[in-house]
């Protein structure tokens, strides 16, 4: 999908979440999408769940930023 339909598509799932009662089920691999729509994850490496939980949790935990956020750099 181009930036724009990513953009448009984000909108709408962001405003059916917010007014509606239905559960979504996303397979995504842009975490920054995920980051902002979701309520719970579930991260899959393989197909093996190597995390699961809120945004911030999954977010710190250090096998997810290891597959998939990488490690941040330190400034020596």
């Amino acid at each position: 999908m181009s930036p724009p339909d990513r953009k448009e598509i984000t909108r709408l799932l962001r405003t059916l979440k917010k007014e509606t009662d239905v559960a979504i089920v996303m397979t995504e691999h842009d975490m920054d999408i995920i980051f902002e729509l979701a309520d719970r994850l579930m991260v899959l490496n393989y197909g093996e769940v190597i995390a699961s939980g809120t945004p911030d949790e999954v977010r710190s935990n250090p096998r997810v930023r290891d597959v998939y956020l990488g490690q941040e750099m330190s400034h020596a």
